[in-house]
């Protein structure tokens, strides 16, 4: 069966990256927040003497409808 489910995708501020899938939510809202909390956790894990920063230059969450197995 199809069910509409909503794609994190990102793409960071380094040349020559492709757009990464991050996650797949079942409703926009909670794909934002899935955007809010990955952003977050970029921030954190990217702090050190030599390495300042990754930022996020863009991100969107895509409505796509994928195979699902069984009944809901």
């Amino acid at each position: 069966m199809l069910k509409v489910m909503f794609v994190l995708t990102v793409l960071s501020q380094h040349n020559s990256t492709a757009p990464v899938v991050i996650s797949q939510h079942s409703t926009v809202e909670a794909c934002e927040r899935a955007f809010q909390s990955f952003e977050a956790q970029i921030a954190r894990n990217t702090t050190s003497s030599g390495f300042s920063s990754t930022t996020v230059r863009t991100h969107a969450c895509s409505e796509t409808e994928v195979w699902v197995s069984g009944k809901e």
